[in-house]
């Protein structure tokens, strides 16, 4: 669905990180985040690990960091539904310490009480059109949420999440672009 990110680890591991929606295109309502990963030579990649589970409005432009073996960083959205209304949808990080493990924990916090854009999942995918030119339609002609979050460590191996705020019905005063760093936890280098 979308974009997916791709991160190597310090030990040349290789992780990809994707928004996977339960339903078909272009309904992209209800998405988890998961990622999988393979051991150099990629000879045989995991099984689908979930760091946000499938359900409610969903999560978008999933991106994706690493630092040693295991260790990983995620920037995405997440949508909070609102009956009646579209759905608001906010800049969120998560991080995991033993993403090779079999069953990882995962921690994720939500970046900024404000949200950086509302409307469907479908509609912030830029998914529009009809017929056979609905390809060409979406990403040229539909208008779509950013998918350019910058995510990054600082010198201490811990998280940097840099994402874009439009103006949106729910809050017109945090347009512009946003920078949150990791200032405690474990960081990303063992």
């Amino acid at each position: 669905m979308l974009f997916a990110s791709i991160a190597l680890d310090t030990a040349g591991n290789v992780y990809l990180a994707y928004p996977e929606t339960p339903r078909p295109w272009p309904d992209y309502t209800g998405a988890a985040v998961r990622y999988r990963w393979a051991r150099p030579g990629l000879a045989r990649w995991s099984r689908p690990v979930t760091v946000a589970a499938f359900g409610g409005a969903g999560h978008l432009t999933v991106h994706v960091v690493a630092g040693s073996p295991g260790r990983l960083g995620f920037a995405y959205l997440t949508g909070v539904e609102r009956p009646g209304r579209a759905p608001l949808w906010f800049a969120t990080a998560a991080q995991t310490t033993d993403g090779l493990s079999p069953f990882p924990r995962v921690a994720a916090v939500t970046l900024a009480a404000f949200p950086s854009y509302v409307g469907t999942a479908t509609e912030l995918a830029g998914a529009c059109g009809s017929g056979p030119l609905a390809g060409l339609q979406q990403g040229v002609l539909c208008p779509r949420a950013s998918d350019n979050f910058g995510l990054t460590t600082d010198a201490f191996c811990r998280l940097v999440v840099v994402w874009p705020a439009i103006i949106n019905e729910a809050d017109r005063a945090h347009a512009g672009t946003w920078a949150s760093s990791q200032t405690g936890g474990a960081g990303l280098c063992s």
